[in-house]
């Protein structure tokens, strides 16, 4: 890591997380302690970092791998990892995976959002063969079979069922399975993103601008000059969100910000993010979330 990336990303997590909380950022990040095991196994839920446009993250050489699953962001993640330069779009539901002792610096959206999982090598190395695949890096590589195996471990080791053991082992071991078949990070410029990038842009912007009010297909459409059908399919494509869903994130996403940030009424807080009511937004909130909103301020305002 060079002396300009290392000033520059002086902020840390404090969740208590010991693989997440080594990583540097430009700006302070909101995050939360989903799990954390005696096996070593923790999970952070990832909201972005204060601020906005480009930002930068960089690690030395973690003792531990990363598991990452893209939950919102549009734009593109320029990485270096252990000397080597890519580039590739975020979409919803990628899947990415960074072995242990590799250095990272990474260039992204402040709005990107991602759930990460950090996985000791002695519990991967127990669950795959193919020990040479997971010292490679696996980058923003679209699987929704992935991302449900990674939903689904979550949701086990954040709150245990019957014979928890025996389907934490399974479902890591098809996920580590999942990740050897991955294809390998490529240098070079990102994939296409099935929409013009300059229209792109336009709806993410507009939806920023007005997300305080309901939000129509056709208005949307109408914003990156397309049919509200073909523009429904494009935007997905290169998302990974339908218009719908990715406007939720959006809500949800500033809601937390405003949280984390400002001493905002919940009231306002709900207007502002366009949700009906306070009811609503709190039922939305929790849901996706797992925790009601004014818990949510409780665990973050004495954070930054």
């Amino acid at each position: 890591m060079h002396a300009g990336a290392e000033a520059s990303t002086r902020h840390h997590g404090r969740t208590g997380a010991a693989g997440y909380d080594a990583v540097g950022f430009s700006a302070p990040p909101v995050a939360d302690l989903i799990f954390h095991e005696r096996s070593g196994i923790s999970a952070i839920r990832h909201f972005g970092l204060h601020g906005s446009g480009t930002c930068h993250a960089a690690s030395h050489k973690l003792d531990i791998a990363t598991l990452t699953l893209d939950l919102g962001a549009v734009g593109t993640c320029a990485a270096t990892i252990d000397g080597q330069r890519y580039r590739k779009p975020f979409r919803r539901n990628q899947f990415s995976f960074i072995p242990a002792g590799l250095p990272l610096e990474l260039e992204f959206p402040a709005e990107h959002s991602c759930v990460g999982l950090y996985v000791p090598d002695h519990l991967l190395a127990a669950t795959a063969g193919a020990a040479d695949r997971l010292a490679e890096p696996v980058l923003c590589q679209p699987d929704d079979r992935a991302a449900d195996l990674f939903r689904m471990l979550t949701r086990e080791i954040a709150a245990p069922g019957f014979a928890s053991d025996l389907a934490l082992d399974r479902l890591l071991a098809s996920l580590v399975h999942m990740v050897t078949r991955q294809p390998r990070v490529r240098r070079g410029q990102p994939d296409r993103l099935y929409i013009a990038p300059a229209a792109l842009r336009r709806v993410r912007e507009y939806i920023d601008a007005y997300l305080a009010r309901p939000l129509t297909l056709n208005e949307l459409a109408d914003v990156a000059g397309l049919s509200p059908y073909y523009f429904c399919r494009m935007f997905k494509l290169a998302t990974g969100y339908s218009p719908y869903h990715y406007v939720a994130w959006q809500r949800l996403t500033r809601a937390a910000r405003l949280l984390s940030e400002t001493a905002t009424p919940l009231d306002a807080v709900a207007q502002s993010c366009g949700f009906a009511n306070v009811s609503h937004f709190t039922t939305a909130f929790r849901r996706e979330i797992g925790v009601s909103p004014g818990r949510y301020r409780r665990a973050h305002r004495d954070i930054y």
